[in-house]
């Protein structure tokens, strides 16, 4: 770890992208057992489709990101502001304005190139949709 001046540690950027294994272990910590938890409650499946979209996207961009190195943040961001949008129509398209602000963010951070974004949106847009779909919470 790096540290500034301050005395402030920071993270490694890179730190997932190093460590995949670290990343699989955390999506499948996290994600799994909380869906199946929410499941045996009897959660509304709207509830459990968010969570399961998001676990899905944060697993496949894991994938990904061995072989390529596309947006963790804009695929996960743009997973839940796609989970919004289902569930409450289109007044929740508002939260969509914030994919390209983040993007750009990332962008002139340094952190991607147009395509890893992109690439990122596509991903978390898309797997999110499928999980929602397949649940038949998409009308």
């Amino acid at each position: 770890m790096a540290t500034r001046t301050s005395g402030t540690r920071i993270t490694h950027r890179a730190l997932f992208r190093e460590q995949p294994r670290e990343m699989f272990f955390l999506v499948c910590l996290f994600s799994l057992p909380s869906s199946l938890i929410l499941y045996s409650f009897k959660a509304p499946l709207s509830i459990i489709a968010t969570l399961v979209g998001l676990g899905s996207t944060a697993l496949l961009i894991t994938f990904i990101n061995l072989r390529y190195r596309a947006s963790f943040h804009l695929s996960l961001f743009t997973s839940v502001v796609t989970s919004v949008v289902i569930l409450f129509g289109l007044p929740a398209l508002v939260a969509a304005a914030f994919i390209p602000l983040l993007g750009i963010s990332r962008y002139q951070l340094g952190e991607h190139t147009p395509l890893q974004l992109v690439t990122g949106f596509i991903v978390g847009f898309a797997i999110t949709a499928v999980v929602f779909q397949g649940m038949n919470l998409i009308y």
